[in-house]
């Protein structure tokens, strides 16, 4: 299986991007809306525009929690392919915070070389969202810790 990871480091405090990955209003505002809830087996979605490439909705349920270091939760946007999986882990760093998002499972149902194509896609977001999206996010609602 295959696996699409990001490592970010932003300069605020573990608490608050505990707060940024764990509340719903604040998850809607840099990936996409939600009806999440930090709780061990619930299942919620991740809605958006449906296209002709997407039904508009991801299917998920959350696998494990540990306050202030880690979210796992499996993630299924077409109903046809294997669920994949979700993790974020935060650690202190000396410049802030540490993120880690890997995005696992990849297998033959997402297509061709274990879903290359749509693990690059993914990559591209996953850019996007933790790069631009989750820092704008946290500027919004969070004083910096660091510069």
């Amino acid at each position: 299986m295959k696996n699409v990871s990001i490592a970010v480091t932003v300069p605020y405090a573990p608490s608050d991007v505990w707060k940024v990955l764990t509340d719903k209003g604040l998850i809607s505002e840099w990936l996409m809306a939600t009806n999440f809830e930090p709780v061990v087996g619930r299942e919620f979605r991740f809605t958006g525009t449906p296209n002709r490439f997407w039904r508009g909705y991801v299917e998920c349920k959350i696998f494990k929690i540990v306050p202030q270091s880690l979210l796992q939760y499996s993630w299924q946007s077409v109903s046809t392919q294997t669920p994949t999986m979700v993790t974020h882990a935060i650690e202190a760093a000396q410049d802030g915070t540490k993120i880690t998002a890997t995005h696992a499972g990849f297998d033959a149902t997402h297509g061709i070389f274990s879903g290359l194509l749509m693990r690059l896609m993914i990559r591209h977001g996953m850019k996007v969202e933790f790069q631009n999206k989750l820092r704008a996010t946290l500027k919004k609602h969070f004083t910096r810790i660091h510069g």
